[in-house]
C-alpha cells in the first residue's frame, strides 16, 4: 500500500495488465515486469490507492534473497513461529481439512470495485486457489492456506511487538514503525474502492485505527490490521495489546 499506487481501471485498455491478480497465470517476475509498464494512477503524494505493492514487496524479497518466496517465508516466519500448517499449498493428505470458503467474489476473477460492493456467500475458489499448485502460486497480497491456529501464533508475535516464544521475527521498532500512521491529515480519510474509512490512517501494510468514533464501529485507538467488512482484524493499540479478532466473512 502506498500514497501513489497504480490503478488499472483508470487507464487505456491498451495498458490493461492480463490477469495480474490471478496466481496460476504467471511467475511473479514477470507479473512485476507488466505491472511496471502501466502509468500511476495519481502524481505521487496526492492520494493513497489501494493496489498491488505488496507483491512488488515480495518480488523484491524474493530478488535480493535470491530465495523463492515461499522458502524464505518458510525459513524466516513459518518455522520459527511453529506454523506448520501454513504455506501457499496443502499436502493431499490435508486436503480434507481445508474449509469450505465464504466471503465476496474471488479476487482473481472480478473488478477490486465488484469485491467490496459485492453480497457474501459461498465462494468456489478451487479453480484459481488450488491446494496442490507448488511452482507459481506465490504472492505478497495473498494465497497462502493456513489454520486458526498457526494464525494466532502470527497475530500474537505482531501484538508482542515482533517475538513470540523466544523467537525474534522483527524487531519493536520496527514492529512499532508498521503500525504507525503514514499518512498525512489532507489524505485522510481514504477510500478502499468504493468503501471510504474514516478515523482510519494507514500503515506499513495496515489500517490504524486513530478516531474511534470518527470510524462509527467498535475498536480502540492504536487498533492495527486490515478488513472492513468481515475480513480480519489485529488489536493493538496501547490497551488491547494482548487481544486479537477473527471475522467470518459470512457472518460478520
Amino acid at each position: 500500500m502506498g500514497v501513489s499506487q497504480i490503478r488499472p481501471e483508470s487507464v487505456k485498455p491498451s495498458h490493461q495488465p492480463r490477469d495480474l491478480l490471478n496466481p496460476l497465470a504467471f511467475r511473479s517476475e514477470y507479473i512485476i515486469s507488466e505491472l511496471a509498464r502501466l502509468p500511476l494512477a495519481y502524481q505521487p503524494g496526492s492520494r493513497w490507492h489501494y493496489s498491488m505493492s505488496i507483491d512488488v514487496l515480495a518480488h523484491l524479497i524474493e530478488t535480493l534473497s535470491d530465495r523463492p518466496l515461499r522458502d524464505f517465508l518458510q525459513e524466516r516466519i513459518f518455522s520459527p513461529l511453529g506454523m506448520d500448517d501454513t504455506g501457499f499449498s496443502v499436502p493431499a493428505q490435508n486436503c480434507s481439512r481445508v474449509a469450505a470458503m465464504y466471503g465476496h467474489l474471488d479476487l482473481a476473477t472480478h473488478q477490486f470495485t465488484e469485491i467490496v460492493t459485492s453480497a457474501t456467500g459461498s465462494v468456489d475458489v478451487s479453480k484459481t486457489y488450488p491446494t496442490g499448485n507448488t511452482t507459481t502460486f506465490a504472492r505478497g497480497g495473498h494465497g497462502l492456506f493456513s489454520t486458526t491456529t498457526d494464525y494466532l501464533r502470527f497475530a500474537q508475535m505482531l501484538l508482542n511487538r515482533g517475538q513470540l516464544g523466544g523467537e525474534r521475527i522483527i524487531s519493536p521498532a520496527i514492529t512499532d514503525l508498521m503500525h504507525a500512521n503514514h499518512l498525512p491529515s489532507d489524505l485522510m480519510p481514504y477510500s478502499v474502492a468504493v468503501l471510504a474509512m474514516p478515523g482510519y490512517g494507514f500503515g506499513l501494510g495496515s489500517r490504524v485505527l486513530m478516531d474511534p468514533a470518527g470510524s462509527g464501529l467498535p475498536g480502540s485507538a492504536g487498533e492495527f490490521g486490515l478488513g472492513r467488512r468481515g475480513e480480519y482484524i489485529l488489536l493493538g493499540g496501547p490497551e488491547t495489546r494482548t487481544g486479537w479478532d477473527l471475522h467470518d466473512p459470512a457472518h460478520g
